[in-house]
């Protein structure tokens, strides 16, 4: 879909792909064909285009109930002239909808995993946030803010995503943060509902680990893996994510139910897991991907501190942890830390963000003193450094806030186990 000259081809097989699904299934992909067409529309051939519409005047007239009752998310057509009879038709519906019904319409399609979907959901955000000004600013003051709160965490939660690979992403979200204006914390809490998970047993406790590369699942890798278009990077994080479910045995008991008295704990969090992650990871339960065994993966000896003020944050933190998870502790993390090594360099940098607590405690607590020694170099290097430049304070300080969830994971342990972080 984002290499010029091959979005005819890619929307006319997508489209043929839609046309074929059962009516639930297309449901799940209106939102997305809608993005998809909205954003590449202006690049594709007058045939494509005329395509294109035959192929959304069936959709909607074969799946007219179903998208009826999801039209609230559904990207606006407004952008194309010769959509706009299904434009005017799904705004008639949407407009019964009340501000706040839109509201949440709107957060939800800014948490969605695709890019597209996030920005044209921004680009329809903007207007009707400027037309609603008014109502927004009343909802605040008789307070009734929740989904004033909830859509202003949602725009948090999109800058911090997508800052590191899409400007246009959070160029939107701040314009929308400046119409709703400045919030009065006292009255409106925008709390953040990321989940924390604390592996008590340094790696050692089967259903700890199990619980904890689910949770990586569901929250880092499989929305990775959705919203990468680079077909290498989609490899790699696949044969990851192949390994990881036969880690976990995810493969056996996805196949083969237990007996009740005898459900293991890989059962248990592969049947907790949402099911549209189990969909996504399903085709890898009996997946045959294999990575060149030539190339060299493990690092050399590396000397620390490894950040720099000529480093950037994201390689800085992509080295680090990458130079880390080579040195894990333990039968299962010396099983699992060298497969997620193979998608540090180069891929979504959340991973990173997501291994770099679990991956420094994990050797604070169970490697040798000098390993440890290391770390709390690193941490200390960050701290006491001083930026000159507006780019180097820039990198100071996203480095800094990485640095502090490691920290706070570290001290949470060190109250379970004491001395265990060694002064860092």
């Amino acid at each position: 879909m984002e290499q010029e000259g091959l979005q005819d081809a890619a929307l006319s097989a997508w489209l043929a792909l839609i046309a074929i699904l059962e009516g639930p299934d297309v449901a799940e992909l209106v939102d997305q064909t809608f993005a998809l067409v909205v954003q590449h529309w202006s690049h594709l051939s007058s045939e494509t285009q005329q395509n294109i519409y035959n192929s959304i005047g069936d959709m909607l007239k074969k799946h007219n109930n179903l998208i009826r009752e999801k039209v609230v998310t559904i990207p606006s057509l407004a952008s194309i002239p010769l959509m706009s009879k299904f434009d005017a038709e799904i705004q008639r519906l949407k407009e019964h909808e009340r501000p706040e019904t839109h509201l949440r319409a709107f957060s939800r399609r800014l948490s969605d995993e695709n890019a597209s979907i996030v920005a044209q959901a921004l680009r329809e955000l903007v207007p009707w946030l400027e037309e609603n000004q008014n109502l927004i600013h009343e909802a605040t003051a008789n307070e009734q803010q929740e989904h004033v709160a909830e859509i202003f965490r949602s725009l948090l939660d999109t800058c911090t995503k997508h800052a590191p690979e899409n400007s246009k992403i959070v160029e939107l979200s701040s314009r929308c943060m400046g119409i709703i204006g400045c919030l009065d914390p006292n009255r409106v809490e925008a709390t953040s509902s990321k989940r924390q998970l604390l592996v008590l047993s340094n790696f050692e406790k089967a259903s700890e680990v199990i619980d904890w590369v689910a949770i990586m699942l569901e929250d880092i890798i499989v929305p990775a893996f959705r919203s990468t278009t680079n077909t290498t990077a989609q490899g790699f994080i696949a044969y990851v994510m192949q390994e990881l479910v036969r880690f976990c045995e995810f493969n056996e008991v996805a196949t083969a139910r237990p007996r009740s008295s005898q459900t293991s704990p890989a059962h248990a969090r592969w049947v907790d897991m949402p099911e549209s992650v189990r969909n996504t990871l399903t085709p890898f339960l009996s997946s045959r991907y294999f990575l060149n065994s030539n190339t060299k993966v493990a690092p050399d000896s590396r000397s620390y501190p490894v950040f720099t003020l000529d480093s950037t944050y994201k390689s800085w933190l992509r080295t680090w942890v990458y130079d880390m998870l080579w040195k894990g502790k333990g039968d299962n993390a010396e099983m699992v830390f060298p497969v997620l090594a193979r998608i540090i360099r180069g891929h979504d940098l959340s991973i990173s963000a997501f291994l770099l607590p679990y991956v420094s405690l994990n050797i604070v607590i169970g490697g040798t003193q000098q390993e440890a020694e290391n770390i709390a170099q690193e941490l200390l290097t960050v701290l006491s450094t001083v930026g000159t430049s507006d780019l180097e304070k820039e990198t100071l300080r996203q480095c800094s806030e990485v640095r502090k969830a490691s920290q706070t994971v570290m001290y949470r342990a060190d109250c379970v186990i004491p001395g265990c972080f060694l002064g860092a």
